[in-house]
């Protein structure tokens, strides 16, 4: 398997700080963190690559201090040894949630020592890929999403929030949701002793010319998935060009929060895949010339 990795962080319109961050690792084995973007396709080794996407929160101003620490932690519990002996039991789930775990811990004695970041935490959002499958796990209202020019975008984590909840219940729609005056609640984060703090997982397989696309509300707080398909449409086949059009896009309809986008193209054959995204980019480079494509934004 061969992927295609994009990640970038920007603080938005109207924060003086970025509480976002992300961290990649292309391959496990060899532990080479701090990957933000590859040049095309590489090869995925049989240990796989890891992304997270954290959304620091509260505490005076020290979001960025919590999700500074939970980058940290996921990196040290990810060894080369852990994720070997994760995957010789299948116990992928189980490290990730561990991950969460010791972040969780190492934030809350952070608070501890200084009590005037008393509030402070994250939402965390992982996904591991490996062996033609991708493992989510996540606390928070970071999303995670599969997207193919056949399928379309689809959505594989469920927010932790407050109007989640209403539209489970069926008080709202998820249209309603979206504009809702208090989307910005969430009911689960690490380091904050007053929500739960229990990760989901999730585990899907993936297949060749699909596309993961990790993100922080700062994109699908302000844009509706329909907006973040049409985006990916117009810039699949290449990954880089995919993240910048869906960071403009998040700046454009108002940049009101950080942003924090990854995005990893999937092909299973490499050749085959080029062939598909060849085609798919002639298919968008025709529409574009017959029918324009407006973005709401």
């Amino acid at each position: 398997m061969n992927i295609s990795l994009s990640c970038l962080s920007d603080k938005g319109k109207e924060r003086t700080c970025n509480e976002d961050a992300f961290i990649a690792c292309l391959n496990l084995n060899e532990q080479n963190w701090d990957v933000k973007a590859t040049d095309g396709f590489v090869p995925c080794n049989e240990t796989g690559t890891l992304i997270v996407v954290v959304d620091g929160i509260g505490g005076a101003g020290s979001g960025d201090v919590a999700a500074d620490i939970a980058i940290r932690k996921v990196r040290e519990t990810f060894t080369r040894s852990s994720v070997e002996d994760a995957i010789k039991k299948q116990a992928y789930q189980e490290l990730m949630k561990k991950a969460v775990e010791v972040a969780d811990q190492a934030i809350c004695q952070h608070v501890e020592m200084d009590f005037d970041t008393m509030g402070m935490g994250c939402t965390i959002l992982m996904a591991w890929l490996n062996d033609h499958r991708v493992h989510i796990t996540w606390a928070g209202d970071s999303r995670g999403y599969i997207f193919s020019p056949r399928q379309g975008l689809k959505r594989l984590t469920k927010d932790h929030s407050l109007v989640q909840q209403m539209v489970d219940r069926g008080e709202i729609t998820q249209e309603e949701a979206f504009i809702h005056p208090d989307n910005n609640i969430i009911t689960r984060s690490i380091g904050d002793c007053d929500v739960d703090k229990q990760p989901e997982y999730v585990e899907i397989e993936i297949n060749d010319g699909d596309v993961i696309l990790l993100c922080s509300d700062g994109l699908c707080g302000y844009c509706s998935d329909k907006d973040i398909e049409k985006g990916m449409r117009m810039k699949y086949g290449n990954t880089m060009e995919m993240s910048a059009k869906l960071l403009e896009m998040a700046l454009n309809a108002g940049g009101g929060d950080n942003i924090c986008i990854a995005i990893i193209a999937v092909a299973c054959d490499e050749n085959l895949s080029q062939i598909h995204l060849s085609i798919w980019q002639k298919i968008v480079d025709f529409f574009k010339i017959k029918r324009p494509l407006v973005e709401k934004m």
